[in-house]
């Protein structure tokens, strides 16, 4: 009697444990546009180098037992859209605009946004040909005429150019803006440096005739930019994501961003 009342004991304790033991499934969208190298290709999701950031979201699952991460890729703006409808649980790479604050919730800190959180920082810079009389000095875009600057549609730096009073045209990728400044449908492109340089690079013909002005645009934090619906569903779990996300940008983020020939 006594030995099937502990079996039975034993047996409610690990039903139990099995039932906190349930997965929690982690939503996450990202551009479906290439980013390099914080994401590869277009569309999918790359099963071999899908990219930096792509990899440091996907290493939460071995940070967080229990967290099971689902990975999805859309245009920019249909991501802030699925998040803020909690279509999404998380998005990424997302600089801090106060505007987002409705949309999600960033790693948070004393009152504002915790920068040792997040994925990364990134410089934007001005992209001319060559020849062009544009110039650049920290405050003010001189020289474009009635020239456009090609920018990443939905990126922060086309509010930030558009507060200067620059004429923006918003392009899906950084490889079409190049190809269009090439073709001098555009004065010149503001783009993210290390995803732009590693086009360059990568695909010398986009870079005859083409130079980046110094200094850059602006640098600016990334981060992993979770839902109001699943920080409420699981707060501690949300913590814990960007707590993780702080340790392998410190561990990881120099190895990983090796294997794309970026460092």
């Amino acid at each position: 009697m006594k030995l099937t009342v502990c079996c039975l004991l034993i047996s409610l304790f690990f039903s139990g444990m099995n039932v906190f033991a349930e997965p929690v499934f982690f939503n996450v969208g990202y551009e479906n546009a290439e980013q390099p190298p914080y994401y590869m290709g277009q569309d999918e999701v790359l099963a071999d180098k899908p990219g930096v950031a792509v990899e440091m979201v996907q290493l939460l699952e071995q940070e967080i037992p229990g967290l099971r991460v689902r990975l999805g890729r859309y245009p920019w703006i249909r991501c802030t859209q699925y998040l803020a409808d909690g279509q999404l649980d998380g998005i990424f790479n997302a600089s801090f605009k106060a505007g987002r604050l409705e949309t999600g919730r960033y790693p948070w800190k004393n009152g504002s946004v915790n920068e040792e959180q997040r994925i990364t920082t990134m410089s934007y810079g001005l992209y001319v040909l060559e020849n062009s009389p544009v110039t650049w000095d920290g405050e003010v875009i001189r020289n474009l005429g009635d020239g456009t600057v090609g920018a990443p549609r939905g990126y922060s730096i086309v509010g930030d150019l558009m507060e200067k009073g620059v004429d923006i045209e918003e392009v899906s990728t950084s490889r079409q803006i190049l190809m269009m400044l090439q073709s001098g449908r555009i004065a010149a492109g503001a783009m993210q440096q290390l995803t732009a340089d590693t086009i360059l690079k990568n695909e010398p013909q986009l870079a005859v005739g083409v130079r980046r002005i110094s200094p850059p645009l602006a640098e600016k934090p990334y981060y992993l930019l979770i839902s109001h619906q699943f920080y409420e569903s699981h707060p501690e779990i949300a913590e814990k994501i960007w707590s993780a996300i702080e340790k392998l940008r410190i561990t990881r983020f120099t190895s990983l961003a090796e294997k794309y020939g970026t460092l």
